[in-house]
């Protein structure tokens, strides 16, 4: 486990998905950060992507539209996009710096990992955030270099044919344990008592997304995760003062 983070959290965190978007506010955009912090939303999350010179970047999609042409981000150098590039991720992290929210910053990038490690410990951002990823090979070399900064495994939905509920929780576990991550990020489709009580037995965090509205952030809390991520905060502003998590 990182040395930074210990789960099980006291409570449930709120996650503002992409920000708290919505209202004028992009999705991954500074400005949906900043409404985050301004609401006081426990935690923010945001993807990440890098280019082809390690310039880093917040982008959900790898493949992008840039004018007349889609391009793939980590081909394409910082000085080809000018105009057309993503924000830089720079600024993200000043302002979770400067606030004192909980990052989950989603890699969807193509090597270069070491570049996030540098960015987080630049910014001392190591103790209050969690990098998550489909790769496991990612987190792996993320973990090897940089021990300090806690690492999540995202799980999606798995194929009606390989998913066995008794089964489950060993399966997701062992794919955590075998990158060495400390938590797993699961689809909300995969949520149980039974693999929360296994992620509890085994002191790895637990993670849960997205929640689309306020019924299904409040069907997830049921499980008492560490941290649910959710989109309910761009839907109804005036629900956000309830999205606290619970003790």
């Amino acid at each position: 486990m990182s040395p930074s983070l210990r789960f099980p959290f006291s409570s449930t965190l709120t996650i503002a998905h992409r920000g708290a978007h919505g209202d004028g506010h992009p999705e991954n955009s500074l400005e949906a950060v900043e409404r985050a912090v301004e609401l006081s939303v426990p935690g923010v999350e945001f993807d990440v992507c890098n280019l082809r010179d390690g310039e880093m970047v917040v982008s959900h999609d790898v493949r992008v539209r840039v004018g007349e042409r889609t391009v793939s981000l980590p081909a394409t150098s910082s000085d080809s996009l000018r105009d057309g590039l993503p924000p830089r991720l720079e600024p993200f992290l000043e302002l979770v710096a400067g606030s004192d929210v909980f990052l989950n910053l989603d890699w969807k990038g193509v090597a270069h990992e070491g570049r996030i490690g540098r960015l987080l410990g630049r910014y001392r951002l190591e103790e209050r955030t969690i990098v998550s990823s489909l790769d496991h090979r990612a987190l792996s070399r993320l973990k090897q270099d940089f021990p300090k900064v806690a690492t999540g495994l995202s799980v999606g939905p798995l194929p009606a044919a390989t998913r066995d509920p008794q089964h489950l929780p060993e399966e997701v576990l062992s794919r955590a344990r075998d990158s060495r991550t400390d938590a797993v990020m699961l689809n909300k489709r995969l949520a149980s008592e039974e693999i929360v009580e296994a992620a509890r037995r085994r002191k790895t965090g637990i993670f849960f997304w997205t929640a689309r509205d306020e019924r299904e952030y409040e069907s997830l809390l049921d499980y008492s995760p560490d941290g649910i991520a959710t989109d309910a905060l761009a839907r109804r502003p005036e629900y956000i003062p309830q999205l606290h998590g619970k003790e």
